[in-house]
């Protein structure tokens, strides 16, 4: 999850918004539902394996909104530990997006996300190295299949989620 959220972070957020904006979009860690919202955009970021064929959402409230948002499907690929291309772990997307905030303020909630989250620099697991071999965005909308709230009609039900096959999902895809 943490790699993914930070390789987003880095690939779009840091490139379509100013560190401060992206920063404070990046919810996830804040116990949200979505991974990152800016005003009504939001966006719920998945990483799965190269070849998996679907995808896990692991509640209701991560692809309902009563706006339409984009749900982020990022493939990977466990790589060897020689494996460098600057982005390939935590520790890198780190650095990188450490190195492009120049606000003391804005540097402290990022640090404080990371914690939240649980990320310790020291932890060797945050060294694993992934090749990202594609990220792909999907509108979600009122077409788009999900299971929301509403979907539920009993009280007793709670904790719900599913799996959506991502080859089902081209026609939502985005450019």
């Amino acid at each position: 999850g943490l790699f993914g959220e930070l390789y987003f972070l880095k690939k779009h957020m840091l490139e379509k918004y100013e560190p401060a904006i992206a920063i404070q979009a990046w919810s996830g860690p804040d116990g949200r539902s979505k991974d990152f919202a800016v005003g009504a955009e939001w966006y719920e970021i998945k990483t799965v394996g190269a070849n998996s064929p679907n995808v896990r959402i692991s509640s209701l409230a991560q692809l309902s909104s009563e706006y339409d948002g984009h749900l982020i499907v990022l493939k990977t690929e466990r790589m060897s530990d020689q494996f460098d291309n600057g982005e390939a772990c935590v520790h890198d997307l780190f650095k990188y997006i450490l190195s492009v905030i120049n606000d003391e303020t804005v540097e402290g909630i990022f640090l404080s996300k990371l914690s939240s989250f649980g990320y310790d620099i020291s932890d060797e697991s945050y060294t694993a190295k992934f090749d990202v071999k594609s990220m792909t965005s999907y509108k979600v909308s009122d077409g788009f299949p999900r299971i929301t709230e509403q979907d539920i009609q009993r009280i007793e039900i709670c904790d719900v989620g599913y799996s959506l096959i991502l080859n089902a999902l081209k026609p939502y895809a985005e450019d």
